[in-house]
């Protein structure tokens, strides 16, 4: 059997085991994930699991709970309700997400709200959002209460009802860290539930939404708010933060969202195959925006690294860096926001290779993009996003891990490389003469690649309301 086949025969059985009243394995699944595949190869970078390894909930005072009512008191009636995670990046001055903010431009500020937990450092003149309405999670979870968590109970369900059975199935160890990152997830997840759920149930009942829209659906709130809105009877759509294809599907305890909105045909015709019916294209508004603009270059030709932590994809850039003249050449690794740098460590490599940089993963790659010549990755799908610059020449490099993805894939690349949108990489002497054979102001795809569609703001648009009477939009046509 496929890992993918293993996988869906497992995800069946963990769709139907309950604990407490909620069915877990969402929750957990892509952090079991990155346990399979850690088992397997060695990314040769630290990787960051914020907030996630302890179940601690702050507790505040009675005064601060109660300011719940007040911003529950203030929800007007929408149209849409957009569910978001405070995950920005800095683009522009402004915080942007990322993920979402391009899709409720496109709606009229009338038709929608978004609600979101507050952040440090994310008031709302800093940040880009509209209609954008803050909740104080601390304060909501105080004023519903939160539940208690028998520790004990939950690790001698998560570890025989999961975890045992994911490393026999695929005969490795899960890290230990995976697994005590699980349980604390999981405890954090069981105090808040309840809470989440009356709360959502509270703000759905005064905005009265037609749908409910988020992204990172796997997100633990996002969840609560799909739950929420199912028990309600109101259509949930999950808008894409990133671009892969999905090739397990999910029972119906553990379904994400209503509707999944991608980018583009070369992901939801695939999804459809695997039977992922209620998957669409529709694109992401603004999206050729950027790429308009005109690009600043400098006089060296900067070559961009994209990681997603993926094994060698760090070497390979210092590689080239020392490979190319210093002065005609800049290699630029941008990091995923997971992913560590010290400042020791960026030197050290700087040293031994001048003309390399590393860039932080708060960084938005427009702006990188905006003076970079080449982009060169592996699996990122930030790498879609440098297609719409024309002028910029998108590398592909070979993934050697790709067999061990048991969620989902990133095949689409492969297709991109036939129709001529990107070249795919097999050896460090052809990344080295592609970057060689680069001529600066030579177009590398049309005004309208083959990935992203030109009238995503529109089919936006025009999707909303089919989302309403749960009929189904238009099916995506195959890609020639």
């Amino acid at each position: 059997m496929t890992n993918i086949e293993i996988m869906q025969e497992l995800i069946d059985r963990f769709g139907r085991k309950m604990y407490q009243g909620a069915y877990l394995w969402k929750y957990i699944e892509t952090t079991i994930e990155c346990g399979i595949n850690a088992a397997h190869e060695n990314i040769g970078k630290d990787i960051s699991f914020r907030d996630m390894m302890s179940d601690e909930i702050e507790r505040v005072s009675e005064e601060r709970a109660k300011n719940t009512e007040v911003f529950l008191a203030g929800l007007k009636k929408s149209d849409v309700l957009f569910g978001t995670v405070g995950v920005r990046r800095l683009y522009k001055g402004k915080l942007e997400q990322n993920a979402l903010d391009a899709y409720t431009r496109a709606l009229d500020d009338n038709q929608y709200v978004v609600i979101e937990a507050k952040r440090d450092g994310q008031e709302d003149d800093k940040v880009y959002t509209r209609n954008r309405i803050t909740y104080d999670m601390c304060a909501m979870i105080e004023y519903y209460g939160q539940d208690e968590v028998n520790r004990d109970s939950l690790i001698s369900f998560c570890v025989n009802e999961y975890i045992y059975p994911v490393e026999q199935a695929f005969h490795t160890k899960i890290p230990q860290e995976i697994l005590v990152n699980c349980i604390f997830r999981l405890s954090r997840i069981l105090k808040m539930r309840k809470a989440f759920l009356q709360f959502y149930s509270d703000v759905l009942d005064r905005v009265e939404p037609k749908v409910v829209c988020f992204s990172h659906g796997r997100a633990e709130d996002m969840c609560f708010l799909r739950e929420a809105a199912q028990k309600k009877g109101i259509p949930t759509v999950e808008i894409p933060h990133g671009a892969v294809i999905s090739c397990v599907t999910e029972p119906n305890t553990m379904g994400y969202a209503d509707y999944y909105l991608t980018h583009s045909d070369l992901v939801t015709i695939p999804m459809r195959k695997n039977g992922i019916k209620n998957t669409f294209t529709v694109g992401k508004p603004e999206i050729y925006d950027a790429a308009r603009s005109g690009m600043n270059y400098s006089n060296e030709i900067v070559i961009s690294f994209i990681s997603s932590m993926e094994t060698g994809i760090l070497e390979k850039s210092i590689w080239l860096a020392k490979k190319l003249q210093q002065g005609n050449y800049r290699v630029v690794y941008k990091a995923h926001s997971a992913e560590v740098f010290t400042k020791e460590e960026a030197q050290r490599i700087m040293q031994e290779a001048p003309n390399w940089r590393v860039l932080g993963g708060a960084v938005d790659v427009r702006d990188l993009y905006q003076m970079s010549d080449i982009v060169v990755g592996i699996r990122s799908t930030g790498l879609v996003e440098a297609l719409p610059y024309r002028n910029i020449k998108v590398l592909i490099l070979e993934d050697d891990s790709e067999k061990n993805a048991i969620l989902g894939n990133h095949s689409f690349f492969e297709e991109l490389g036939r129709l001529g949108d990107v070249k795919m990489i097999d050896s460090e002497e052809m990344l080295y003469q592609e970057v060689l054979d680069y001529q600066r102001g030579t177009a590398y795809r049309g005004e309208v690649n083959h990935y992203w569609a030109p009238d995503a703001e529109q089919k936006f648009r025009d999707f909303i309301p089919v989302s309403y009477t749960h009929l189904e939009p238009t099916r995506p046509e195959p890609i020639s």
